[in-house]
């Protein structure tokens, strides 16, 4: 839309000039040229223009081709002719008159005036040129005397004014790079808020067209004073642009800013109705005073201005519902919800039969759902889905809307209906492929296999030829690979691949079927389709992982280069970290289990520079200080430790800290004095020529020394004999041991000065002090396990949980047990929920389980034991499952499932020690609860027979056996088995020492 120019000074001017009455006319022709002069001048300074006209034209025939001097005088003259025509404009409004006067004023600019009558002609003659439309000469006269010299001369208010009307004119040409100077000119001599506005106004369309967003933000507190040209519709449509424009680069708080300083249509209209009304008023009561006309010019214009503005505005298309619209949508961008929904219903009341009031509908049903307004969600949907104008589209995303709102809130029932009323009425439809997506992956993620199972047999039947029948499939298939049953699961996948080769299932139909053989152990199948997939897709975002299990099976084929290759793909073909990660993790352990220690930990450093910010940083700063370790650099490796433990341990994130504290502790002080022990022992054999001698030549002198010093490096025993030629130079020359004292020397050189409770008592204060929480956590657990406590400890609270990293979460539950059991609850909790498979989830498992079961809560924590058991099969840790277990049921009477528990125990090769002899003596027991006393006898025998070691379970196992030989009536062998037990003073500490006396005693 464009501006309504009012032309202020062109019609005051008018108005003014009018004539007051007529005057009585002499034939100019026949005057003489003095009372010709002295006539018109008397005429023109009365503001008679018109009547005057005929004297100044006949002044103007006589003179124009006089002398040059005669000539000179003309300027004014020419000037009152083109007064003369604007008068005859203001009455008769015909352009043509407008001409006769820019040609009188141009002809009075070229015949020479005073810079005052320039000024004054310039401005007349621009008016002119604005009432012609011609703006760009209008501007061009505006701008001479808005320019020096001519605006020296002007006083503040003409200067005001001729600013305005050059800016009007610039405006009306949209030439925005010359226009903007003068518009800020015009607002930094602006004086009243209405000219500040008009102005601000301007430079405003300016900058939209110019897309400067910043300099519109700065302009609207100026634009949004209450005056009438903040009622302009120009304006306020320029506000709304603007404001999509912010919006449309997501500057959406900007864009509300603008979008809510904006007048719609009415209200201007409202503004300008009130408006007229009052200038009316105050002319009536001004006639009623007897004012004249004249006196009630600026009135009388003010009030024709406005019925102006009025009529264009009654022309103006109502722009509110746009408005309404623009304010919903950037709600919706910015992400404010709640107004959205509002803003959307608000339309749609106003609006019910604009075309997109259906939409809206729905958006605000979408947004009302996402939001969890449950009430107004189902209102809107039930409004959609009983017609109400809504097309079918609408109904069908409403449907799928649905469907999604109730797995989102896990609403299972409503869930299942709204899929099960989508696959009726639409099962032909695209989107149905998008339902049983939602179907399958709900019931995968909740661990409900058979009930997956069982409704996609019955979904096969009713969608079979639809988009959909790819994913019953695939979902299944999925379902039975993550229970390990890789047959069923390639029978799914491999229908895919056959059937399906457009499914969006089916490249990962094609890994998941390779998967199945990887999972069975069938390497060679694995391996081919593996590599088919490579070369089906070689630019899948799976073939990483791909490569990964190719490296796999390689390393697990002892196919050492074949597996780093492979390896070495993973991070050109993925962006995930995980297998980015591993792919890195088991190159490195593939190398150190080979020996290949330099390759692994260069490998280790090339993954902490290329992935250390996003990936595994701490961890693989701990590993390659293991890998330090082995490579005799173990003074180097302790002291990364530390560096890393107190860069990294704030953040709980950085697991990798939890295993470096515990390497610290454990092994400072044994490391500080192999590294002591092993320089010393060097250092004599290269002083002591005869000692080195010896070592060089008597192996079982070496050895003594080896045997009768633990803290010698064992390591460097092995190096000492690594062959006959090292032996013999060694024993002519202390030079082959020079490697190995510089190595020591350097080792011992970047050792940590500090012990591990000197600098974790320090930094602890510190991190205290600067409340870093994680860090001290982390530090006092270090501490403690020193068995230094800090003088003063933390206090654990609810909101440190978030702050801790698994092995912390352990640590706070087992301090918590007794002072705290629901925080110790919780915190064992948050490590099992931990996102990562991390090792402290077995301890987490087991310890809650414990501590449940201490609370008397059995069921419980027999949920925990299982899912302990299930989870982690292998743990060695995972005994003390089978043993809780085991005891619950013989508690219970159930003796058979408890002996069954502890025989898996017996069965597992790697959980030999104290676990088999707690295993051995609880089998006994149940055989003595069963009164199977032979059975029991043997046991319990082999327990304090084989795992004497392990004294409690040998003198529970001497007492029951006692026990059991007593109830087979032999007597003489109870009392010989309790005196062998009391004869061995291992068992005096025990707890069960006591009872053994007394049993004794007894029989």
């Amino acid at each position: 839309m464009t501006l309504k120019y009012p032309r202020f000074s062109l019609f005051i001017v008018l108005i003014l000039m009018l004539p007051l009455g007529a005057v009585a006319q002499v034939d100019p022709a026949s005057m003489g040229i003095t009372p010709l002069q002295e006539r018109a001048s008397e005429l023109s300074a009365e503001n008679r223009f018109q009547s005057a006209r005929p004297y100044l034209l006949e002044i103007i025939n006589r003179l124009k081709e006089g002398t040059e001097e005669e000539q000179a005088t003309l300027g004014p003259v020419y000037f009152f002719v083109g007064l003369s025509y604007l008068q005859d404009y203001s009455q008769q409004s015909d352009p043509a008159l407008l001409q006769q006067a820019i040609d009188a004023f141009t002809n009075a600019l070229a015949s020479g005036v005073t810079e005052e009558r320039e000024i004054a002609i310039l401005e007349f003659r621009g008016d002119s040129y604005r009432g012609l439309g011609e703006f760009d000469k209008a501007a061009a006269d505006y701008e001479k005397v808005a320019s020096p010299p001519l605006s020296r001369r002007l006083r503040p208010a003409d200067e005001r004014d001729v600013l305005q009307k050059l800016s009007l004119s610039l405006h009306a040409q949209r030439d925005w790079n010359k226009a903007l100077p003068w518009f800020r000119a015009f607002l930094d001599k602006s004086e009243t808020d209405r000219e500040r506005a008009l102005a601000a106004g301007l430079i405003l369309e300016a900058y939209i067209e110019q897309n400067n967003l910043n300099g519109i933000m700065e302009l609207l507190p100026l634009i949004t004073v209450d005056n009438p040209s903040r009622y302009s519709v120009s304006l306020n449509v320029a506000l709304m642009q603007a404001g999509d424009k912010l919006s449309d680069k997501g500057q959406y708080a900007q864009a509300a800013l603008l979008y809510n300083a904006t007048l719609t249509r009415d209200q201007i209209l409202r503004y300008f109705e009130e408006r007229e009304g009052l200038q009316s008023a105050q002319i009536e009561r001004m006639r009623a005073r007897g004012s004249s006309e004249e006196r009630m010019a600026d009135e009388i214009i003010e009030l024709e201005n406005t019925r102006q503005q009025l009529a264009a505005i009654r022309q103006v298309t109502p722009y509110t519902s746009q408005l309404m619209a623009r304010v919903a949508r950037n709600y919706y961008l910015a992400g404010r919800d709640y107004e959205a929904v509002w803003a959307y219903l608000r339309f749609v009341d106003n609006y019910p039969d604009d075309p997109i009031a259906q939409e809206f509908r729905f958006a605000a049903f979408i947004t009302a759902t996402k939001l969890g307004m449950e009430g107004l969600s189902r209102q809107l949907g039930e409004q959609i889905l009983e017609g109400g104008g809504s097309n079918e589209d609408f109904r069908k995303r409403v449907l799928l809307s649905l469907a999604n709102a109730y797995l989102q809130s896990d609403e299972e029932r409503s869930f299942y209906e709204s899929v099960d009323d989508f696959l009726a009425q639409y099962a032909d439809s695209p989107e149905a492929a998008q339902v049983v997506f939602m179907l399958g992956n709900y019931l995968l993620n909740k661990g409900q296999f058979d009930e997956l199972e069982d409704r996609f047999a019955l979904l096969k039947t009713k969608l079979k030829g639809t988009p959909a029948e790819d994913g019953l499939y695939y979902w299944p298939g999925l379902s039975y690979l993550f229970q390990a049953q890789f047959e069923k699961a390639r029978e799914q996948f491999q229908t895919i691949v056959d059937q399906f080769p457009q499914s969006v299932y089916f490249e990962d139909s094609n890994y998941r079927l390779a998967m199945t053989y990887y999972g069975s152990d069938q390497s060679d199948v694995a391996t081919q389709k593996f590599e088919e997939f490579i070369q089906k897709f070689p630019n899948s975002g799976l073939r990483g992982e791909v490569e990964f299990f190719l490296g796999e099976i390689a390393a697990s084929d002892g196919e050492l280069l074949r597996a780093i290759k492979f390896y070495d793909e993973v991070p050109e073909h993925t962006d995930s970290i995980s297998f980015i990660t591993s792919a890195y993790f088991q190159k490195a352990k593939l190398l150190q289990k080979n020996g290949a220690l330099p390759r692994a930990a260069r490998t280790y450093e090339e993954y902490i520079k290329e992935y250390g910010e996003e990936g595994q940083l701490t961890q693989a700063i701990f590993q390659l200080g293991e890998i330090r370790k082995e490579q005799g650099r173990p003074g180097e490796a302790l002291e990364e430790y530390r560096k890393a433990i107190l860069e990294y341990g704030n953040d709980p994130a950085n697991l990798g800290v939890d295993p470096m504290i515990s390497t610290y502790v454990e092994q400072y002080d044994e490391v500080k004095a192999r590294l002591t022990a092993s320089l010393a022992f060097l250092e004599k054999m290269e002083t002591d020529p005869q000692f080195r001698e010896k070592i060089a030549t008597n192996r079982g002198f070496l050895y003594q020394q080896f045997a009768d010093n633990k803290n010698l490096d064992q390591g460097l025993y092995e190096e000492l004999r690594q062959s006959k030629e090292f032996s013999e130079a060694l024993a002519k020359s202390a030079e082959p041991l020079q490697p190995y004292l510089e190595n020591y020397r350097e080792q011992l050189k970047s050792f940590p000065k500090e012990t591990p409770e000197t600098v974790f008592s320090r930094e602890f204060t510190k991190a205290q002090r600067r409340n870093q929480r994680t860090l001290a956590m982390r530090l006092q657990m270090a501490l403690e396990e020193l068995g230094k406590p800090p003088r003063s400890p933390m206090v654990i609270q609810e909101s440190d949980l978030a702050l801790a990293s698994p092995k912390i979460l352990i640590w706070i539950g087992g301090n918590q047990t007794r002072v705290d059991p629901e925080l110790a609850k919780r915190a064992y909790r948050m490590a099992i929920d931990y996102e990562e498979s991390v090792d402290e989830k077995v301890d987490a498992y087991l310890n809650l389980a414990d501590l449940l079961m201490a609370e008397g809560d059995t069921d419980a924590a027999m949920t925990l034991y299982q899912q302990a058991e299930e989870n982690f099969p292998a743990d060695p840790r995972i005994y003390r499952a089978l043993i809780a277990q085991a005891r619950v049921y013989a508690e219970k009477g159930n003796t058979g499932e408890a002996r069954e528990r502890l025989m898996q125990i017996l069965k597992t090769p790697d959980w030999r020690g104290e676990p088999h002899a707690e295993a051995l003596y609880r089998v006994g027991v149940t055989y003595f609860d069963e009164g199977k006393y032979p059975e029991a006898h043997g046991f319990f025998e082999r327990t304090f027979l084989g795992y004497g070691l392990f004294d409690e379970w040998a003198a529970r196992a001497y007492l029951m056996d006692a026990k059991t030989l007593v109830e087979m009536n032999e007597l003489e062998d109870a009392k010989r088995t309790l005196n062998e037990a009391l004869s061995d003073d291992r068992y005096r500490n025990t707890e069960i020492y006591s009872e053994l006396v007394e049993y004794e005693n007894s029989i």
